[in-house]
């Protein structure tokens, strides 16, 4: 998801989930996780396409 735009909406409190959802005209993702939200947008930034 490098260069691409994404949501993300952070959990309110550790039991919640945060999600980021990201789209272009090829493809969509939907992640959702109970980590860090600065662990989570690492992840999110590190993904790339194959």
């Amino acid at each position: 998801m490098q260069r691409e735009k994404a949501s993300l909406f952070v959990a309110n409190t550790s039991v919640d989930k945060s999600y980021l959802i990201s789209e272009n005209l090829s493809s969509s993702f939907l992640l959702s996780s109970e980590i860090s939200s600065d662990q989570f947008v690492k992840i999110a930034e590190s993904m790339k396409k194959k």
